[in-house]
């Protein structure tokens, strides 16, 4: 079975309420993913932006990069279910999604910089125009992840367009390597809307939000209690880089470009109008869950 065979099958099982059908209904109203032969049709009513998004790229974006099995044996070993021989040890796959990416030898270019700033690079190549893939063994050496956004910021001066990249975790070979980064891949696409103010994130940074998003959509007191605290624009992107900044004020402010004192009083009427206190911690988060 193929990686993305077995991502389709747990598609049926999470969307449910789709509908197998032998040819592509109403694209305006359904999303048609293509399923053995036939089309599961997801009603887009049903589907958050995000969903259309993710499931567009993971199942319906059009792969106009060739990729050749005996050059790029990963690809095989990721995608297609191939063995891959003669490779032992932990790896790491890192992301990339490429802005404005549209010259092609600009692009090759790109990935050929970027990969040369790795000390061991088992594989590196596109899958899309813009989004690929770099596969790293594990060394002392290994970037980490500020690193990483260093490395992505010298390039963007260099190349014509900015980066977000995910930096995955190291894994065995032997620990269903294809399986995990299926998943990293769906936590990267998925999660890609959200992050504005960084290069690169990894699953630390997403790991609350990703998992807990569903659960708070469905919880009928989270929803009244989001109704009820009408947080607006400003003070969403607020709660969101106070999050990211780990509650440091100073480094929000600098983020937001505001001053610290302005920072200072919407935090204050923030907490006169909900009675939520954004330099706690406990309050930050329940916040964030509600924002994000």
């Amino acid at each position: 079975m193929t990686g993305d065979n077995m991502d389709k099958l747990q598609l049926q099982e999470i969307y449910s309420f789709g509908e197998i059908v032998p040819s592509p209904t109403d694209n305006e109203l359904n999303l048609n993913i293509p399923l053995d032969g036939n089309w599961l049709a997801l009603p887009k009513a049903q589907l958050t932006s995000t969903e259309i998004n993710l499931l567009t790229a993971l199942f319906l974006e059009k792969n106009d990069v060739t990729i050749n099995d005996d050059k790029h044996p990963w690809y095989g070993f990721l995608f297609e279910g191939k063995p891959i021989e003669k490779v032992a040890g932990s790896y790491r796959i890192i992301q990339f999604n490429l802005i404005n990416s549209n010259q092609k030898q600009s692009r090759q270019e790109w990935l050929d910089a970027f990969a040369s700033m790795f000390n061991k690079v088992a594989d590196a190549f596109f899958l899309t125009e813009s989004y690929g893939i770099i596969v790293e063994e594990k060394s002392k050496s290994s970037y980490s992840l500020e690193e990483l956004e260093g490395i992505l910021l010298t390039l963007e001066s260099d190349f014509i367009f900015k980066t977000k990249a995910f930096l995955g975790s190291f894994l065995n070979i032997s620990d269903g390597f294809p399986r995990f980064f299926q998943e990293e891949k769906q936590i990267f696409l998925e999660e890609l809307p959200t992050i504005k103010s960084k290069s690169a994130f990894s699953l630390s940074q997403v790991a609350l939000h990703f998992f807990t998003k569903n659960m708070v959509k469905k919880s009928l007191i989270m929803q009244i209690f989001k109704k009820k605290l009408s947080i607006d624009g400003e003070m969403q992107d607020i709660i969101t880089a106070l999050w990211n900044n780990q509650g440091n004020i100073s480094s929000t402010a600098k983020e937001l470009f505001m001053h610290r004192n302005t920072l200072q009083y919407r935090l204050e009427k923030f907490h006169e109008q909900t009675g939520l206190s954004l330099k706690s911690m406990d309050d930050l988060v329940l916040s964030y869950l509600l924002v994000a």
